[in-house]
């Protein structure tokens, strides 16, 4: 199997002891072929991608021999696939009660759940929420602890953990679809960042083809918006790149060796890449490059042509927050249109796109015509020759000229 491949698949974990059903993505009517009790909660299938370094290399070696429909019953020698298994189940079990209420999680700490079973579609189409296959070690939540939600979930993190403590476990799998390369849009996280970095620009492009049909500009805010995700990923490696750099230059003499055979590995352009994976804080790296997304081995080097800001990937950010706010104003999403206007500014403030185009916003939204005011006068400071800013300016200043007639009317009412 070529790697890349993407192979997605049921599994069933049992006691091989007793035969206790641990976990499955198994629906009921499937029909597991154990008859043993089914457990509380019903995972969603599993996605794998072949060649990127899986936690579990028993799972994929038995997956990628299979064909589409086989089943196959597997039990893997060695302690450690226990353990892995149970931080993945543990992962798994996080992302299940986090799709199921994504809001929770963020605004508390701890995932609502109901405790009532849920089932997942297995068709190749609807695997929106299959786990991805990722090293633990970079995929792992680690909830806060800063109030009695953080601790709880750690406690049910713990508690996930030791269901497997002293089992031997046994593993069913049934493969549900395989797509090899070409055959499937990777995710963005999947891609990696030299991929990444090649990407912003096309899909600002593609952005702008949209922008030029009025019935095409939610499609054009989507394309900007994903270039500019990828772009903040892409500024937070880099930052994140800096520390790590940082944290070896100050490391005992001892580690002086190989800090310096790191450092020299990102600087050579011979060498395109350093494993990030092999560093200290390396997993914190990854979960914040990925802001909790499943991350894989892509994901785990850092291409020494990234570690700049002023490469063309980032050199689209401006145009990209300056066309997002062109295109929330043509689909009167006037505080959208505000808030890209205002991020552009913090890169360009003396942008003279960037102000009209938020002082529009200003007047459009109707509550803010003293600060779309200053938006256009700045323009005009900047270009005095910009006629739309003028206009814009006359604009301002008959409602708020409309507006103080109107106070002034009311309070010689209330005064006579």
């Amino acid at each position: 199997m070529l790697p890349n491949t993407r192979v997605s698949f049921n599994f069933e974990v049992r006691d091989a002891q007793t035969g206790e059903i641990l976990d499955t993505t198994f629906r009921a009517e499937d029909g597991s072929s154990s008859t043993a009790q089914r457990p509380k909660h019903t995972l969603p299938p599993f996605t794998l991608q072949t060649g990127r370094g899986f936690a579990l290399p028993e799972w994929e070696d038995t997956v990628s021999a299979m064909a589409v429909g086989e089943r196959r019953v597997c039990k893997f020698d060695g302690k450690n696939v226990t353990t892995v298994y149970a931080q993945i189940s543990s992962l798994l079990h996080d992302q299940r009660k986090h799709a199921r209420n994504p809001h929770a999680q963020r605004r508390r700490g701890v995932d609502e759940d109901d405790g009532e079973d849920e089932e997942f579609d297995t068709d190749e189409e609807s695997l929106d929420g299959e786990a991805e296959a990722a090293p633990v070690a970079t995929q792992s939540y680690v909830p806060h602890t800063c109030c009695g939600a953080g601790w709880e979930r750690l406690a049910e993190q713990a508690e996930d953990m030791s269901r497997f403590k002293g089992r031997d476990l046994e593993f069913q799998f049934e493969v549900l679809s395989v797509q090899q390369p070409g055959e499937y849009e990777p995710a963005d996280w999947e891609l990696s960042l030299d991929e990444r970095a090649a990407l912003i620009p096309r899909l600002k492009d593609a952005g702008n083809a949209a922008m030029a049909h009025p019935e095409t500009c939610a499609v054009a805010l989507a394309k900007y918006a994903r270039a500019l995700e990828l772009v903040s990923d892409l500024k937070l490696s880099y930052v994140q790149r800096e520390r790590l750099e940082h944290h070896h230059a100050h490391q005992p003499s001892s580690a002086s060796s190989a800090s310096s055979a790191s450092s020299a590995a990102v600087s050579d352009p011979a060498q395109a890449t350093t494993p990030a994976a092999s560093l200290p804080g390396a997993s914190l790296v990854i979960a914040l490059a990925s802001k909790h997304r499943p991350v894989q081995s892509p994901l785990l080097e850092l291409p020494a042509s990234l570690l700049r800001l002023d490469g063309e990937a980032f050199a689209t950010e401006l145009p990209c927050l300056l066309n997002s706010a062109l295109a929330c104003l043509k689909l009167k999403q006037y505080e959208e249109a505000e808030r890209h206007a205002d991020k552009a500014l913090t890169i360009d403030p003396s942008n003279v796109k960037g102000l009209y185009r938020r002082g529009q916003a200003r007047l459009l939204r109707g509550r803010d015509p003293e600060l779309a005011l200053q938006d256009f006068e700045k323009v005009l400071l900047l270009d005095s020759s910009n006629a739309d800013a003028r206009k814009g300016k006359e604009t301002a200043l008959q409602i708020l000229s409309k507006s103080a007639k109107r106070e002034q009317a009311m309070y010689s009412k209330m005064f006579k």
